[in-house]
C-alpha cells in the first residue's frame, strides 16, 4: 500500500494540522495584517475576543463592528457585541432599520438575533418591530419553500 504525500505533510499525520490553533499562535498570525485584514480574519471566523480588543484599541467602531458581524453572519460576535454598552449607546432606529433591510435575505439568523434583543427593541416602536417580525419570517419561510423544492 502507498501512502499518498500531499503537499507538506503525508496523510497519517493530518490529526496535527488539524489540530486548533492556540490564541498566542493566532495573535502572532495576526501581527503581519493590516487592521482592515484583522476585521474581516475576526469577523469570519467569528473570534469574538480579537474584536474586543479591536474596540478596546479603538481600531474598530462600536457600529462598525456591529454591521461587521451583520454582514459576515457572525452570531458569536453579534450576542458579545449586544452585550456591550459602547454598541447600545450609539444604536438608533435609522441604524437598527439599515442593518435590517440591508440583511434580513442574507442573514435571517443574525437579524432575529438583533431584533429579539431586548437593548435593541427599547429603540423600536411596536409597528416597526412587527414589519421587521413580518420581513424575517417571511425571508425564511422563503428559503426553506426554496430549499425545499430546488
Amino acid at each position: 500500500m502507498m501512502i499518498k504525500k500531499y503537499n507538506t505533510f503525508i496523510n497519517e499525520n493530518i490529526k496535527d494540522y488539524l489540530k486548533p490553533l492556540s490564541k498566542d499562535k493566532i495573535i502572532d498570525n495576526l501581527k503581519h495584517l493590516s487592521n482592515s485584514q484583522k476585521i474581516e480574519t475576526a469577523f469570519e471566523n467569528d473570534i469574538s475576543w480579537l474584536i474586543e480588543d479591536m474596540l478596546l484599541k479603538g481600531n474598530l467602531k462600536p457600529l462598525d463592528a456591529l454591521y461587521y458581524s451583520c454582514e459576515y453572519g457572525s452570531e458569536k460576535s453579534l450576542n458579545f457585541l449586544l452585550k456591550q454598552k459602547d454598541v447600545i449607546n450609539e444604536l438608533d432606529e435609522k441604524y437598527i432599520d439599515r442593518l435590517v433591510y440591508k440583511f434580513y435575505d442574507k442573514n435571517p439568523e443574525c437579524i432575529l438575533i438583533l431584533i429579539g434583543d431586548k437593548n435593541i427593541t427599547k429603540h423600536l416602536s411596536d409597528e416597526k418591530l412587527k414589519i421587521y417580525w413580518d420581513l424575517i419570517n417571511g425571508e425564511m419561510l422563503y428559503n426553506k419553500f426554496y430549499s425545499t423544492y430546488r
